[in-house]
């Protein structure tokens, strides 16, 4: 009996001790009502896979303490709640649409009688540094490949964070996912605002 109250004991302890993981996501929260149409969708847009860099890749939050530190730590009790790639098409793919007030195509087919616009993009930075900002670098084309007379965008973004500790991280990384999509938005169609934001450190295409 004392040696079963011991366990018993013991596993109390070890769940006390291993605190409960936190879920995050980078969709923004939907609009309270949806904007009026103001014109009828003459084309869809889709969203290719994105690539992401591999050091992020994976389920924890990837985090610095220092923006000039190398080091990185891996927050085990911090997860993202879907894939990181996944999760930034999907915010990225909403927001353009919604932006540009056509259908996001990017997980089913076109109608056959619906132009497509296929935009893909290249993450190649994503920085979470610890109460100070969330950076996001990236590349973006429309169309699979770059050729065809196709343009490279690129776009620099530094949010800084409005709080303290990992969720206002996230909400920083979260801006910074939207200020993108805007951005992209612009570019692709004028009937977009472009965005005008001290975040948006560059915004280039050649």
């Amino acid at each position: 009996m004392m040696r079963l109250a011991s366990l018993g004991i013991a596993v109390l302890l070890g769940a006390c001790a291993a605190p409960p993981s936190a879920y995050y996501s980078l969709s923004g929260p939907l609009p309270a009502e949806p904007s009026p149409s103001v014109r009828a969708a003459d084309y869809g847009v889709r969203m290719e896979a994105v690539r992401i860099p591999a050091e992020v890749d994976r389920p924890q939050l990837v985090v610095r303490r220092d923006a000039a530190d190398a080091d990185v730590a891996l927050l085990n009790e911090s997860l993202w709640a879907a894939p990181l790639a996944d999760q930034i098409r999907a915010a990225l793919a909403a927001r353009v649409s919604r932006a540009l007030d056509v259908p996001d195509l990017s997980l089913m087919a076109a109608p056959k009688d619906l132009p497509l616009r296929e935009v893909a993009v290249q993450v190649t930075r994503f920085d979470l540094v610890f109460n100070q900002y969330a950076g996001l670098e990236a590349n973006w084309a429309e169309g699979r490949h770059a050729g065809s007379g196709a343009q490279l965008c690129r776009v620099v973004l530094r949010v800084p964070t409005a709080g303290q500790g990992v969720a206002a991280l996230v909400e920083a990384q979260r801006t910074a996912v939207a200020l993108l999509a805007d951005v992209i938005a612009a570019r692709m169609d004028p009937v977009a605002p472009t965005p005008d934001d001290p975040a948006i450190l560059r915004d280039s295409c050649t």
